[in-house]
């Protein structure tokens, strides 16, 4: 069965302008309600307009990757939503006519939203009347004096971590063990110390403080993960997502040349693409920000990269881009300050065919819808 659609791209800007009205009819509380029960179900209650509003600033690349993943979705300009429901286990209607595709795009942005990546670090801890016992104990040497045992406690890999209560020296041991752990700080707290609740992320740190462990923090903010990341940063986001989902699809994304020696060369690339299944993106340097776009987005700052969907290159050679639900003309001029990626969803099934035809020389077939 066929739903009516809101639009047929997703727009970054849309969920925090809803939200922000201040008379709502019928069917933008019954949007709103869907945004605020998909925050919910990715742990986040209280926070709705803060989030809302870091979408609107900081989502291109979201938005983008939404339109990839809808891409997937569409047969013949209808979208299908049992097979949505079937690869993602994500309903989009509001009611029984209508769908808004905009709530993938809240669901990825609010599933990444509080999850870091953590190196996480674990250390023995020793405690010694003197350095010389450590020394003694440690590495089996006999030092003649505290200063020399620090001095080969050093060279050993061994740290001098402080006094305990007791008054005597702690020795932090060498690094026994490194790990990587992706998810929310409550997820990892359950993973590395079996608690079921962290009510803060002070909480955890005196949990590692507790259990001689030290960590690194990667991509903390939802803008180091999606606002100006190489691709392949995107590809594993994505796919963490997809994963989180349980599902069997794969999400690839990678940037295209335009060394050409002239623009019909990369025309007719762009266009074979197209019409092998990719979706087509443009990333943009703050320059052509400024230049084209900055009157129309009022949650962005001056001199921003933006990330857009390809539409198609006009008569004159100029490439048409989607942008918060409106077209814009960027000059050929320019093509040199822009950057083109490839994308596409696909079945991991027929990714692993793929590659076996690969390796046989076989030619690669297109997409599958289903």
């Amino acid at each position: 069965m066929s739903k009516g659609c809101y639009m047929l791209n997703a727009n970054q800007n849309v969920p925090y302008e809803l939200f922000s009205k201040i008379i709502k009819g019928k069917k933008t509380l019954l949007r709103l309600r869907k945004y605020i029960e998909v925050l919910k179900n990715n742990g986040i209650n209280s926070d709705v307009k803060s989030v809302l509003y870091d979408l609107g600033k900081q989502g291109c690349t979201c938005a983008y990757v939404s339109n990839v993943l809808i891409d997937y979705f569409m047969n013949n300009g209808v979208f299908d939503s049992y097979l949505m429901k079937e690869k993602l286990g994500l309903d989009l209607s509001i009611d029984e006519n209508n769908i808004d595709l905009n709530i993938l795009m809240v669901d990825i942005f609010s599933s990444l939203y509080n999850v870091v990546e953590l190196d996480v670090h674990k250390y023995e801890c020793y405690e010694f009347d003197s350095l010389v016992d450590a020394s003694k104990d440690l590495l089996g040497e006999t030092s003649v004096s505290e200063e020399d045992a620090f001095i080969r406690l050093f060279d050993g890999g061994y740290s001098i971590d402080g006094i305990s209560d007791t008054g005597r020296k702690i020795i932090k041991s060498k690094n026994v063990k490194n790990n990587t752990y992706v998810g929310s700080y409550e997820e990892i707290a359950k993973e590395l110390f079996g608690v079921d609740k962290l009510n803060s992320k002070e909480e955890f740190d005196q949990l590692c403080k507790g259990n001689n462990i030290t960590y690194d923090e990667k991509y903390p903010d939802i803008s180091a993960k999606f606002s100006g990341l190489t691709n392949s940063s995107i590809e594993f986001w994505v796919n963490y997502y997809l994963d989180k989902k349980n599902s069997d699809l794969s999400f690839s994304c990678d940037y295209l040349t335009n060394d050409f020696s002239n623009i019909d060369e990369f025309i007719s690339y762009i266009n074979n693409l197209r019409d092998s299944g990719y979706v087509i993106g443009i990333s943009s340097d703050g320059m052509i920000y400024d230049k084209y776009l900055k009157d129309e987005e009022l949650l962005r700052s001056d001199n921003a990269g933006h990330r857009m969907m390809f539409k198609y290159f006009d008569e004159n050679n100029n490439i048409v881009v989607e942008s918060w639900g409106k077209e814009f003309i960027l000059k050929s001029e320019d093509i040199n300050s822009i950057k083109f990626q490839a994308s596409m969803l696909k079945d991991k099934e027929l990714i692993n065919m793929d590659e076996a035809k690969k390796s046989n020389n076989m030619s690669i077939v297109n997409k599958s819808r289903k």
